[in-house]
């Protein structure tokens, strides 16, 4: 007989899965990018980020808040969200400050000046904070194009119950050319004490647990509510 103070332990080997919840690919179609275990799909290119998005949109988030007809402003999303997450949009506006062709505009996420207030029910930027040199002001723009409702998606890569410390080599998934001209880099890790701090300079805060079905990476979705 189990002691009912003894501490319950998660087998995340118990919640894995041979195939992507995101497109179905199976397991064996998987290949390793910037890890060192195979954990990017060869067909809908998700990450571990993205299928933990999926993971807790699919048990949690879409029960409030349904991504299916919003109007939505998106920060760099890859393929994975492109093609699958975000698909059902009613209106989908895309962004890098970098010039890039597939997406709708070059802009700053600290300067979206190109956007009228409240001009959007969602905001997305999946692993972007960490790569943004000033998060506050992110944090004040994506405020201010929201509607008063809407909400605001954001997943970092975040240290449990930790504090932020800065990123050991900045250039490691942007060039240091791209930093000089643009100012993007790997900025920081995100303990998650502090972004939900800093989510809540500007919003009300709602977490939402997450789970990669294929590594068995967990983290949690931030969001923040513009009242």
């Amino acid at each position: 007989m189990s002691n009912e103070n003894e501490p319950v332990v998660l087998n995340l080997e118990d919640y894995k899965l041979d195939h992507c919840n995101i497109c179905g690919n199976p397991k064996s179609e998987f290949y390793a990018f910037f890890a060192e275990t195979p954990n990017r799909c060869k067909k809908c290119l998700s990450l571990e980020r993205h299928r933990i998005f999926k993971w807790a949109y699919d048990w949690h988030i879409h029960r409030e808040f349904a991504l299916e007809g919003k109007e939505i402003l998106s920060c760099t999303p890859g393929d994975a969200e492109l093609q699958y997450l975000l698909r059902r949009a009613k209106v989908l506006k895309t962004f890098d400050i970098r010039p890039v062709s597939w997406f709708d505009m070059q802009m700053d996420i600290c300067d979206m000046r190109q956007i009228p207030d409240a001009s959007f029910d969602c905001f997305f930027a999946i692993s972007i904070l960490t790569h943004t040199k000033d998060d506050i002001k992110a944090i004040d723009e994506i405020h201010r194009v929201l509607r008063p409702g809407g909400r605001f998606f954001t997943q970092a890569t975040n240290a449990v119950n930790g504090r932020t410390t800065p990123f050991e080599d900045l250039h490691k998934h942007y060039t240091k050319e791209e930093y000089q001209k643009y100012g993007v880099g790997t900025f920081r890790i995100y303990g998650d004490v502090d972004l939900i701090k800093l989510i809540g300079g500007k919003f009300v805060v709602k977490t939402f647990h997450g789970f990669d079905p294929i590594t068995g990476s967990t983290d949690f979705i931030g969001c923040g509510i513009k009242e």
